[in-house]
């Protein structure tokens, strides 16, 4: 059975890919918002030092998972961030739990990945969204597929 992870989650594939806006390139897809480096104390993740987050998937029941994640979600690592709620939607979990508390910048390679999640997942509820989180999902439109709670 093919994958459609990859496909759900290369969001940006148009972006880079000549169609879209003025049908040209918008820059690197290495290229971030801002650069925080090291300062904060984040490992950096992924094959780049592009990004600086942790992901962590932890098993909280027999039917529930939480991903946790800090720092910044994009481009540079959402392999990472691919793989983590991977392996927490790898047993068919009821209820996929997100706690976003620690995210400080999230774009769309991020909440391409939590849509993944709403699409396998029978119950995915976003906790302790941080503002940028909210904002995200708000201007979005998503905030009835993507419940937040507080």
């Amino acid at each position: 059975m093919p994958n459609s992870w990859d496909a759900d989650w290369d969001v940006d594939a148009t972006w880079r890919g000549g169609s879209g806006l003025g049908g040209g390139s918008i820059g690197s897809p290495l290229r971030r918002h801002r650069d925080l480096g090291t300062a904060v104390g984040m490992s950096m993740t992924g094959p780049t030092a592009g990004g600086d987050a942790q992901f962590r998937a932890e098993q909280a029941s027999a039917d529930t998972w939480v991903v946790t994640v800090v720092g910044e979600v994009d481009l540079t690592n959402r392999d990472h961030f691919k793989s983590t709620v991977e392996q927490a939607l790898s047993g068919g979990p009821v209820k996929l739990i997100f706690d976003l508390a620690g995210v400080r910048f999230m774009d769309s390679s991020g909440l391409a990945g939590l849509l993944v999640a709403v699409n396998r997942a029978a119950s995915v509820e976003v906790r302790a969204a941080s503002s940028a989180v909210r904002r995200l999902i708000q201007v979005s439109g998503l905030v009835g597929i993507l419940p937040i709670v507080q």
